[in-house]
């Protein structure tokens, strides 16, 4: 059996009596499993998206043991690559924007590109998929307790970052995002997440790509002269404090879905 194949074959049922489905999660993994082999970026980035649902799935279908570790190993192997990657298209942008000369963005490509190279060999990409599973006939029930359980965190949060408490606190803005990226894959195993979720999460993924190219910035001597790193790093910082700014504007909408969901 391909390795590829593999990913399609469901564990065996934790629940026996229950009506169980197979997830679709590793057909599409199959897909993309070669590109991903390759460490094309594309499929890395989709492959990373695969593992946050495959995430939701195991929450509210009491998925347990090893199957869960597969995917939950899978996620953390490509999640280097995929900041790496996205972190580049950040810079890479900035760089244009600042009119970096084609020896200052050569300088850059080839650093990043050594980057990569020494994550893939640090960190090499697992040789085979994680194993299939199966969702239990009421993972809905399971599903609604779990947004529920989900919204109440994201409303004692998110009134802390609002008040200003931990509006300087970047682990907390972080926990944040995660708490709101499960809540969102949670939402999307029935359909799509709203606007207001969504936006906020757009802002959030600013708020911690700054983090993690200020931090970049910091240690990559080689792919960045000393202006370039102090304009890139002030870039950020603007960013960073923008995207804030624009998460308490657009708090009031998402405080009123998440009451009004948790009263529906």
């Amino acid at each position: 059996m391909s390795s590829a194949a593999r990913a399609s074959t469901p564990a065996v049922s934790q629940h026996p009596g229950q009506q169980r489905q197979p997830s679709a999660l590793p057909q599409r993994l199959a897909s993309l499993w070669d590109d991903f082999q390759a460490a094309d970026p594309t499929a890395i980035h989709e492959v990373r998206k695969l593992t946050r649902r495959a995430a939701a799935e195991a929450q509210v279908s009491g998925l347990k043991g090893g199957v869960r570790r597969e995917w939950r190993d899978l996620r953390r192997a490509a999640a280097p690559l995929r900041d790496h990657d996205a972190a580049g298209e950040h810079l890479r942008a900035a760089l244009h924007e600042l009119d970096a000369s084609p020896t200052a963005l050569t300088r850059f490509e080839r650093a990043w590109s050594r980057r990569r190279a020494e994550l893939l060999r640090q960190r090499p990409l697992p040789a085979r998929p994680p194993r299939g599973y199966n969702l239990p006939a009421d993972w809905q029930k399971k599903a609604r307790k779990a947004l529920k359980k989900d919204r109440r965190a994201l409303l004692k949060q998110g009134k802390v970052l609002m008040k200003g408490a931990g509006s300087d606190d970047a682990e907390a803005w972080h926990t944040w995002r995660k708490q709101m990226k499960r809540y969102r894959y949670t939402l999307e195993l029935s359909g799509k997440a709203p606007r207001e979720v969504r936006d906020m999460l757009d802002l959030l993924g600013r708020v911690q790509d700054a983090e993690v190219l200020l931090e970049l910035l910091g240690s990559e001597d080689a792919a960045f002269s000393k202006t370039h790193r102090a304009a890139l790093q002030e870039r950020e910082l603007q960013a960073q404090a923008q995207a804030r700014a624009e998460a308490h504007r657009q708090w009031p909408r998402l405080k009123k879905h998440l009451q009004e969901a948790g009263e529906s």
